[in-house]
């Protein structure tokens, strides 16, 4: 009985995860690497077998069994380093398969340790790394701490298997409030969509399935004990919980919360939408550095321009003042093109994507990048301002300062 080789075949089968007609077809293979080297023969001519329960390994030439001596100490040599590498490029195998069917989903990992930005974390029986792009700037990576990540990618490369991790990707917030609210986990509560900006803020948008399960109390918990856990997991990034609706203007102004919103015009084609707002909730609804926008964009899929009333009057007015043929590539034909598909008005272009501007008899991609470009500059609240007197500088001084809770 061979005890040595199945003491590795257990060890093999145990820790590193090979299954055993793996291990058996791989050490038969290694023989018969060696056995070619060795006798100088063709691999038809040459055949393994080998009993599972001992150990023991037959070699055949032309359907002869070979004496033991002939298999020698060199020839051995030769097949324990072939069968090393070759468990070394099952259990590479193993891992890969193991972890692309869990690309997706959430690990905890430990850190080993970081170079050149790069944090390369422990994940059992093997090591995933965190690019430096795929970093949350609210991570402190010391050595030993546990953390979890979001599976991104799984690659072979001439070192090995190489695992991806996130600490930054959106869905790792998804994916912990799936794992972890046993309201989501029943399927009663469903995250529709999440939109991150990774150490500063997250907008996760739920719903219920069954109107007596409230899915914001839910995903929150008790005295906030949910989603607290999953705050301090993230550093104290920031996380609103959105009961989504159907209703897009609903949706909307709940996206934008804290700020207080006073009407939602929609254009639906373009999935535009005009959000009014008080002078005094402006900033607020823009949030700092426009994060509150933005995260409320991306998760309603609508493009969201936040105005006061004051300043959607002076847009509509300086718009007003201006002809079709104002637009930088808009001659007469292209304007009698544009009013027969019913754009009479500047104001009727804003909303339109540049797909939809393209779609324009006359309009190609370089014109309707210059009239997309000339309508959002006569659209920023700001233009003119500076050169009829009025300061600017406030109003970015209120929107970088002013955070919402």
């Amino acid at each position: 009985m061979n005890r040595d080789l199945l003491a590795v075949m257990d060890h093999y089968e145990r820790d590193r995860g090979i299954d055993r007609d793996t291990l058996v077809e791989t050490i038969k293979s290694a023989i018969l690497t060696a056995a070619k080297k060795k006798l100088n023969e063709e691999e038809e001519n040459l055949r393994v077998e080998m009993d599972e329960e001992t150990a023991d390994i037959t070699i055949y030439l032309r359907g002869k069994e070979l004496p033991a001596s002939t298999f020698g100490r060199i020839a051995a040599q030769t097949a324990k380093q072939v069968l090393i590498q070759k468990l070394n490029e099952a259990e590479r195998d193993v891992i890969c398969k193991d972890f692309t069917e869990r690309v997706g989903t959430v690990v905890t990992a430990g850190v080993e340790h970081e170079e050149n930005g790069t944090v390369f974390m422990d994940l059992g029986k093997t090591s995933g790394i965190v690019p430096s792009r795929e970093r949350s700037p609210n991570d402190h990576y010391r050595p030993g701490t546990r953390m979890k990540c979001y599976i991104l990618d799984v690659q072979r490369t001439s070192r090995g298997v190489q695992i991806i991790l996130s600490r930054s990707h959106h869905d790792l917030v998804k994916e912990m409030f799936e794992t972890q609210v046993p309201e989501i986990v029943d399927g009663v509560v469903k995250v529709i969509g999440v939109a991150r900006e990774a150490g500063y803020r997250t907008k996760l948008g739920v719903h219920s399935e069954r109107p007596d399960v409230d899915c914001v109390g839910a995903c929150v918990g008790i005295k906030g004990s949910r989603v607290k856990m999953i705050v301090q997991e993230l550093g104290g990034e920031k996380i609103d919980i959105i009961p989504w609706s159907e209703d897009p203007v609903l949706y909307i102004t709940r996206a934008l919360s804290p700020a207080q919103i006073a009407a939602v015009h929609l254009a639906q084609e373009s999935r535009y939408a005009e959000v009014v707002v008080d002078q005094d909730q402006l900033s607020l609804a823009i949030g700092k550095r426009g994060l509150n926008v933005k995260l409320a964009s991306k998760l309603t899929g609508w493009r969201l321009d936040i105005r006061s009333q004051e300043q959607i009057d002076r847009i509509k007015e300086r718009m007003e003042e201006m002809e079709l043929t104002d637009l930088p590539g808009v001659g007469q034909g292209v304007a009698e093109a544009m009013k027969e598909e019913g754009y009479e008005k500047l104001t009727d272009l804003y909303p339109l994507t540049l797909k939809q501007l393209v779609g324009i008899p006359g309009v190609g991609d370089s014109t309707a990048e210059k009239i997309r470009s000339r309508l959002d500059e006569l659209a920023d609240p700001k233009y003119g301002l500076e050169q009829d007197g009025h300061d600017t500088s406030r109003d970015e001084e209120t929107s970088e300062s002013e955070e919402s809770e």
